[in-house]
C-alpha cells in the first residue's frame, strides 16, 4: 500500500512540476519562471523539457541537456542498484 502511495505523488509531482514549465500536455501550463524552466532542461528525469524546448527553438545547449538527462538518470540507476 506504501508503494502505491509513493507512485502516486511522484506521479502528482512530476504533474505539476510539468505543468509550471509550460508543459503542452496541459492546457492551462504556462512557464512561471525562466530559471525554473532552465532547471527542468536538466532537471527533468524523462527529457521531455529538453526535448520540448528542442522543438521549439533552434537551441544549441538542448542537445547537451538531453543528453545529459537521457544518460545521467540510468546511470544513477544502475548505481543504486549495484550499491542495494
Amino acid at each position: 500500500m506504501i508503494m502505491y502511495v509513493q507512485i502516486t505523488a511522484v506521479g502528482i509531482i512530476h504533474f505539476v512540476l510539468a505543468s509550471m514549465a509550460g508543459s503542452p500536455v496541459f492546457a492551462i501550463s504556462r512557464v512561471i519562471n525562466d530559471s525554473f524552466y532552465n532547471a527542468m532542461l536538466w532537471l527533468n528525469p524523462n527529457g521531455i523539457s529538453a526535448l520540448l524546448d528542442n522543438i521549439h527553438s533552434a537551441n544549441v545547449y538542448t542537445s547537451i541537456e538531453l543528453l545529459t538527462s537521457y544518460l545521467v538518470y540510468p546511470l544513477l540507476t544502475v548505481a543504486l542498484f549495484v550499491l542495494c
